[in-house]
Parts: C-alpha cells; sequence; structure tokens
C-alpha cells in the first residue's frame, strides 16, 4: 500500500497560505479541508491537479536549483516554501516527503498523474539514470510552457465568438421574457387565429416564464455535465468523440493540427532525453490526447520492432499523422537527426495552428452573429404577420 504523507513541523506553510488567502477562504472546499487535516492519501495524489503555469514554474526553478548544486531533497524544500498556490505547495512537500522515505524522482512524479504528464516520468527517470536530469527538466519546463501556451491560444480563439454568444443568448432571452409578452397579449386581442410563427413564439415566452421550465432545464444540464464526465473518462466514448469532432468542418483542423503538435514536441523531447524507441512513440502518443493516436501507436511499434521504419510504419495510418509529417520523419532518418527535424516540424505546426485558430475564430464570429440576427427576424417576423393581416382586413 502507498504510504500517506503526513505535514508535521509544516507550521510556517499553514500560517502563508492563512494569511495569502483567510484561511484558505475562496479555495475549493477540497483545499480547505486539505489545509485543515495536513494529510495526503493517496487517493488526493491520483486526483489533485494545478494549474500548468505553477508546473511550468517548478520545473523551471527545480532545474536552476539542481543546476546550482543544491541537492534535491533541500531544493524541494526551498520551492515549497516559495510557493504561493496551496495545492502546489502540497505537492512540492509530498514529492519532498516521498524522497525523503526513499523514492527517486521520476518515482515520485508518477503518484501524481493529473499534475506531471506522462512525459514526465521516463524523461525524468533517463536524466536520473544518464546524469542529465537538468537538461531533461529543461526540457519537460519547455514542454509545459508550450503546452500552456497552446492551451491559450485554443482559449484566445474561442473567447471573442463564446462572448458573442453569451450576449446574444442574455439579449434574446431577455427579449422573450420581458418585452415579447405584452405584444403577443395584444396580438391575441387582435383576433382569434394566429399564425404559427406567432402562437409558437407565445408558447415559448410562456415556457420561459414558468419555473417548472428552468428546473427541468438545470436537470437536463446537470444530467448533460455528468454525462460529460463519465465520457471522458471511458475510452470508447472518447474516441466517439473525437471522430465526431474530426467531421466538424472547423474544428477538425484544429483538432487534428493540436493534437499533432503536443506529438512532435514529446518525440523531440523524449528523443533528445534519450528514451529508447518503444517508450518514444508509446507516451509520445498519449500526450498528444488524441486516442486514434494512442490506439494505433501499439501498432507502430509492433511494425517497428518487426523491422519496419517509422515512416513505413506511419504511411499505413496516413490520415491520423499527416503527409508532412512523416516527409520530416523520413528526413530524420535519412538524416539520423530525429530531435533536430522534430523541432523544426513542431515550430511548423504551432503557426499552422495559430493560423487555423485565426481562420476558426473569423468563421465563427459571423456564424454566431448571423444566428443571433435570425432568431431576433423570427421574432420581428412573428410580430408583423398578425399586423399586417390584421390591417389588410380592414
Amino acid at each position: 500500500m502507498t504510504p500517506s504523507c503526513s505535514r508535521t513541523g509544516f507550521p510556517e506553510q499553514i500560517a502563508k497560505w492563512k494569511a495569502l488567502k483567510k484561511s484558505a477562504q475562496g479555495w475549493s472546499k477540497e483545499a480547505q479541508e486539505q489545509l485543515r487535516s495536513g494529510y495526503e492519501s493517496a487517493d488526493w495524489m491520483r486526483r489533485v491537479t494545478v494549474p500548468s503555469r505553477e508546473l511550468t514554474l517548478f520545473t523551471r526553478h527545480l532545474a536552476v536549483l539542481l543546476r546550482a548544486g543544491v541537492p534535491l531533497n533541500q531544493s524541494l524544500e526551498t520551492l515549497r516554501k516559495q510557493c504561493e498556490h496551496p495545492k502546489m505547495a502540497e505537492v512540492v512537500w509530498t514529492l519532498h516527503e516521498l524522497i525523503e522515505q526513499g523514492n527517486s524522482l521520476s518515482e515520485a512524479v508518477g503518484r501524481f498523474p493529473r499534475v506531471f504528464s506522462a512525459l514526465f516520468k521516463p524523461v525524468i527517470m533517463i536524466g536520473e539514470n544518464s546524469g542529465s536530469l537538468v537538461s531533461n527538466l529543461h526540457q519537460l519546463a519547455d514542454w509545459a510552457e508550450r503546452e500552456e501556451r497552446l492551451r491559450n491560444k485554443v482559449i484566445e480563439a474561442i473567447r471573442y465568438p463564446a462572448l458573442v454568444l453569451l450576449l446574444g443568448s442574455l439579449l434574446t432571452l431577455g427579449i422573450f421574457t420581458w418585452v415579447l409578452p405584452p405584444f403577443l397579449a395584444m396580438l391575441q386581442s387582435l383576433g382569434p387565429t394566429l399564425p404559427w410563427p406567432t402562437r409558437a413564439l407565445w408558447w415559448l415566452t410562456q415556457a420561459l416564464r414558468t419555473p417548472g421550465f428552468w428546473v427541468c432545464l438545470l436537470s437536463l444540464l446537470s444530467l448533460g455535465v455528468v454525462s460529460w464526465g463519465s465520457w471522458t473518462t471511458n475510452p470508447k466514448a472518447v474516441r466517439q468523440l473525437w471522430a465526431i469532432g474530426l467531421k466538424i468542418p472547423g474544428l477538425a483542423p484544429i483538432l487534428k493540427v493540436a493534437s499533432l503538435t503536443r506529438y512532435s514536441f514529446a518525440v523531440g523531447a523524449m528523443t533528445e532525453a534519450g528514451c529508447d524507441s518503444r517508450a518514444v512513440w508509446l507516451l509520445s502518443a498519449q500526450c498528444s490526447g488524441n486516442p486514434l493516436l494512442i490506439d494505433h501507436s501499439k501498432v507502430l511499434v509492433k511494425k517497428i520492432l518487426d523491422g519496419a521504419t517509422v515512416s513505413q510504419a506511419m504511411s499505413s495510418a496516413k490520415q491520423h499523422y499527416g503527409g508532412y509529417l512523416i516527409q520530416f520523419v523520413v528526413a530524420a532518418e535519412e538524416s539520423a537527426k530525429f530531435p533536430e527535424m522534430f523541432r523544426r516540424l513542431r515550430t511548423l505546426q504551432e503557426s499552422e495552428l495559430e493560423t487555423t485558430l485565426d481562420a476558426f475564430s473569423k468563421i465563427l464570429e459571423p456564424l454566431l452573429l448571423g444566428f443571433v440576427g435570425m432568431v431576433i427576424a423570427i421574432c420581428l417576423l412573428s410580430i408583423f404577420l398578425p399586423l399586417y393581416s390584421h390591417l389588410s382586413a380592414l
């Protein structure tokens, strides 16, 4: 059984957190409970997450301290005292305790699968065995920085369209709730028969003013959130979601280019760190987040072990890897410069991803504005139809 870690003699960090966040007020209940209990279980290690920026800073600072000759346990103690994020401080403190108990750094980071990606453990293990831990940590810090940059690019691309959609939805909801009901009541007084768009609009406005409608809507949303959580942890469901996403015109290139960018960076980092071929292709596929690449990685490794080159093994699934990635692999095989070729490849892919995200944002914005305009046009049509009929009958 994995031993738990207790926070004996750890009052100064608690005092610091209390001073920073007023006894952890504002943090999640789980974080407050961890702060009160002073106790990290194996289950907590498996579930805890930290912001990507905190992981990047920790990895980079740890590499700097080790390069300066500071021992590992003392480096972790120093970083633990500098942490201002409570969960990251808890993770660093637990790493320190695990190493004090005789675990290696690679074994310790492996206890936190949601903090340290699949790339961390093998790259750190290679560094521990070969004496290149500092340079490997810098590689991992670069990986974490690029992950954060990639995530920020995606968020930036969808931020403005999402804001437009939110404001449009609030505007439409306000029109349906407060503006339209008096007009529709007036239209009903004009005659017994209303056009079907006007009747449908009347039913919708009445539903929006009924508490039961909102209860049902919130129940469906809660069910959707729970179902989404179960889908994302089910490999079969994740494959289905990816298959659906790859059929959506605007979303498909983003998913593909983003996953291949992560894949290429992982391949380059692990190759430069000295990982063996089997680990490189299996773990790089996991780092990509693409279930199609993960599934094919086992086939890829089997073909390589049977004597095929990497480019030949990839060619059987060209739709997953893309043409120019395979061409870069061919060039890397001919020149025996995998890290250098994959550095160039990921730079090219990052530029492509940025262009794709810009194009997606520019396409999505007018579509959302058009949708909002269509809703307003339907509302106006529903109001003017009965008025026109009534005026024609006079």
